[in-house]
């Protein structure tokens, strides 16, 4: 849900980047796990996702 939403902001002129970061770092800094997950770096937990382009491309595809 949250790409979902994410995908939606950038179609009504949020930055990518920052839709990006609203559905990962800012989440994990609100609740205070930052430390743990969030981001990509060494040591920290992730769950990940392949794409062969933009993940929010198909969400803003259904705005337009």
């Amino acid at each position: 849900m949250l790409p979902y939403e994410a995908g939606l902001a950038v179609a009504y002129g949020l930055p990518w980047e920052q839709a990006i970061r609203a559905v990962t770092i800012n989440p994990a800094e609100i609740y205070g796990v930052a430390d743990r997950v969030g981001s990509l770096k060494p040591g920290l937990d992730a769950d990940l996702i392949a794409t062969d382009g933009d993940p929010l491309q198909r969400c803003r595809a259904s705005v337009i």
